[in-house]
């Protein structure tokens, strides 16, 4: 999404603002890409419930709710081709390992192993890490969503001083959309939102990097 309506200030160097511009594009990369590997995730979790890949199991007289075996989940992958090979199944998994989105019900293993050991989403003990930094990722892709579904012309092409913008927006408008959809309770707390996005580096001004 991208801010329009607001004009740059006056002063600022170009090379801070292009600094500037790169260190936001690059946390927006690295957060769209935890959101990802969490849509990944959930979606993944959802569908091992629904075919009784997860369930409760017993080891030692002892029964671990909601786990699944590490080497029934690389089975399950290729036979429903999420892979293509173990190899590539086990990296999948690695790295919904490494974002903790699944961790081993000891947490005795770092690393994802092929072979008979328990492990559960972090969902489904409630040990999931969600950080602001996602929340807020996650919160501003649903926003993003939300405009591109709905009929308003809030995101439309925009013109000024001769540059136009695609799917951009007026600051204050986009503050009223977020009282009138029930996104925030005031004006004041429509800002706040509007500021957090834009320091998160979901939203930018359309033509530099400026403080909202």
């Amino acid at each position: 999404m991208s801010a329009g309506g607001i004009r740059a200030c006056r002063g600022e160097k170009p090379a801070a603002m292009e600094e500037s511009m790169s260190s936001m594009q690059q946390k927006a990369a690295e957060l769209e890409h935890m959101a990802e590997v969490l849509i990944t995730g959930e979606q993944l979790r959802l569908r091992l419930h629904e075919e009784k890949v997860i369930k409760d199991r017993r080891h030692h007289l002892k029964t671990y709710p909601n786990c699944f075996v590490a080497k029934e989940l690389i089975d399950w992958l290729i036979d429903h081709k999420e892979a293509s090979d173990r190899e590539t199944a086990i990296k999948l998994v690695q790295k919904l390992l490494d974002h903790s989105i699944i961790h081993h019900v000891c947490d005795e293993h770092k690393e994802f192993k092929d072979v008979k050991l328990f492990y559960r989403f972090r969902k489904d003990d409630g040990t999931f890490p969600l950080d602001n930094e996602v929340k807020v990722f996650m919160r501003g892709q649903r926003l993003y969503e939300k405009l591109m579904s709905s009929e308003n012309t809030l995101l439309q092409a925009r013109e000024e001083e001769g540059v136009k913008y695609e799917r951009s927006f007026v600051a204050s408008e986009f503050m009223d959309w977020l009282v009138q959809e029930g996104e925030a309770a005031t004006r004041s707390e429509a800002e706040q939102l509007g500021r957090r996005l834009l320091e998160h580096g979901i939203i930018q001004h359309a033509s530099v990097a400026v403080k909202m």
